[in-house]
């Protein structure tokens, strides 16, 4: 197998799905143009004639046909960006989803030399929408100066952090002056764009990397030493320039809040925020568009998992129709489907109609899975002849599972994942974990007893509008264990507010489960994932029902659910037997 088999799944995942190609370049000559002759379109003067096109029309020529020569030939648009500005970007930006791949030329404007705002404008709006594009920035200008004016523009506006202000003034202005006149001025702009982003894009090694004099801080790392900053006095200089550059580049950085993207830190320049991945290349360097966006998104090297999800988007796509038949095929089964739903009251139709669509989602997936399973086992084949098996989760995830703490942490991750899931439902369910005086309970009656159309009359006569369910106190194991018997259906993982942690379903091995018997009120409906529920409480010799508010944290899946129901149906029928022990009275 090849050195590059990888490359050959990144390519099948995202670029073979690619059907269509918007340009968006103030050089490209629109269909508007072309038809229009030699005289420009309307509200375009000038615009025509001083595109570089009509005058040399090969090295575009060579880029259509490029795309037009692949397998399947792709639909090409072109938009010369001419009506792209602050007003319209929304309007605009609106239709670029309907592509497949952008090539978006960095300066549209071509009066304003070395401007990228508009084409910064799309970047911004396509990274806020939520379909996933691949853009590539095709550009003349100095590709480093791109990259960070794009990088910059990613980033949320910065928060001003606490920072000595007066102390950190006198080191520059007064102490770096003494040793040498203008040197605190050096210090100050030591500490520019591509400094700045280095410190928001690595924010845990920036300022290890300055002290060590590492690129790019080698200027700021040799000034600092000239003025004989030590110790504490080298952060406190580092932050407070840092502060002052970001305070100068916050105009350029965006207005909306967003995670930090991630960017490539090589000669291949690349950009991925959660659903826009942006590649740069020269107009000089390449005709071939495709492969430079391919070349990027090896640099960027997605794990397996993204390519499995990449392929089965892209079977979707592709599939869909034809998918959509095979789920459809069950015609008497979709009508009973439909005939429930319909004469489902308001409260329990939110149910029927979640049961619906996840089933027909169901059918819909298993027509696409085989081709997607298929692409998961050629590629793990692939990886396995490729011989490079050990250190291949460090390569692709960045985690060592020869390290004891990260082997941990993956084990704890893959429990939560198989046990657990995001709570689900607009009414309290089977396998709903919920908080309740400080503790962590879940609901363990049988799914359809809990269905609020679903309660009987008796019931409703015997409680109101209130739903008794069953539910057992879990006890929280402390620190991060994985016990030696995971695997005794005693304990369950739940990930709650982004942490995993460990329950088990009994105080210890052998002891019978704490349950007790609840009243959800409103029939147990969920509003903002919390309800309200009656607990019983002992006041001197009287049983008394409290009101008490109940908050859903996490869900099992019904099948680890199921198990819990079961393990509480035995502990309540176990049979006490009659036998005796050395200690002579029976137990």
């Amino acid at each position: 197998m090849p050195a590059d088999h990888y490359s050959a799944f990144v390519k099948e995942a995202f670029i073979d799905p690619i059907r269509s190609v918007l340009i968006i370049d103030d050089d490209y000559p629109t269909y508007e143009e072309i038809l229009a002759g030699d005289a420009p379109p309307e509200g375009a003067e000038n615009l025509g004639d001083a595109k570089q096109w009509r005058k040399n029309p090969e090295p575009i020529l060579k880029v259509i046909r490029g795309f037009r020569s692949s397998k399947p030939p792709l639909l090409v648009d072109i938009h010369d960006g001419s009506n792209v500005n602050a007003d319209a970007d929304v309007a605009t930006a609106a239709h670029l989803h309907q592509s497949d791949f952008l090539i978006l030329d960095f300066q549209l404007d071509r009066s304003r030399t070395d401007d990228g705002s508009q084409a910064i404008t799309i970047i911004r709006q396509l990274a806020r929408n939520d379909h996933f594009n691949l853009v590539l920035v095709h550009t003349q200008t100095d590709l480093d100066v791109v990259f960070e004016q794009v990088c910059l523009a990613m980033l949320t506006k910065p928060v001003d952090r606490q920072i000595d202000d007066e102390a950190a003034s006198k080191l520059i202005d007064e102490d770096a002056d003494d040793v040498r006149p203008g040197l605190g001025d050096e210090i100050l702009a030591s500490i520019g764009r591509t400094e700045y982003l280095a410190s928001r894009y690595e924010p845990r090694t920036y300022a290890g990397r300055a002290f060590s004099a590492e690129p790019p801080f080698g200027r700021f790392k040799s000034l600092i030493d000239e003025a004989n900053f030590k110790g504490r006095n080298v952060k406190l200089v580092l932050d407070y320039v840092m502060e002052r550059t970001g305070q100068k580049l916050a105009e350029q950085m965006a207005d909306f809040d967003s995670p930090v993207p991630q960017r490539s830190n090589g000669a291949i320049k690349w950009l991925k925020t959660g659903t826009v991945f942006v590649a740069f290349c020269r107009k000089a360097d390449s005709e071939d568009l495709t492969a430079e966006m391919l070349k990027a998104l090896n640099d960027w090297r997605p794990p397996p998992s993204r390519l499995y999800l990449a392929k089965l988007r892209a079977e979707m796509d592709d599939q869909g129709m034809v998918a959509q038949d095979l789920a459809l095929g069950h015609k008497h089964a979709l009508a009973h489907w439909y005939d429930r739903l319909l004469k489902a009251d308001a409260r329990e139709r939110q149910s029927r109609v979640a049961e619906s669509v996840q089933r027909h989602s169901d059918e819909l997936i298993a027509a696409i899975l085989p081709n997607v399973i298929h692409f998961a086992d050629r590629l793990a084949q692939a990886e396995v002849a490729s011989g490079e098996i050990n250190g291949l989760t460090v390569k692709h995830f960045g985690v060592d599972l020869a390290n004891e703490d990260q082997k941990r942490k993956a084990l704890l991750e893959h429990n939560a994942f198989v046990c657990s899931k995001p709570s689900f439902g607009w009414h309290l369910t089977t396998g709903h974990v919920f908080t309740l005086d400080g503790g962590h309970w879940i609901c363990l009656s049988p799914a359809c007893d809990t269905v609020p159309s679903q309660l009987t009359n008796l019931q409703k006569e015997s409680f109101g509008p209130r739903l008794p369910f069953a539910a057992v106190r879990l006890n929280r194991l402390s620190g991060r264990p994985i016990p030696e018997d995971i695997n005794s259906n005693r304990y369950v993982y739940l990930r709650i507010d982004g942490e995993i942690t460990c329950f088990g379903f009994d105080p210890n091995p052998g002891s019978a489960p704490y349950w007790r018997t609840l009243y959800a009120e409103n029939e147990g409906e969920l509003k903002d994932w919390s309800f309200e529920v009656l607990v019983t409480a002992v006041e001197g010799e009287q049983l008394v029902f409290r009101k008490a508010s109940a908050t859903v944290v996490s869900q099992l899946r019904y099948e680890y659910a199921l198990n819990l129901i079961q393990r509480l149906g035995i502990s309540m029928t176990r049979i006490g037997l009659d036998f005796a022990g050395f200690g002579g009275a029976p137990e």
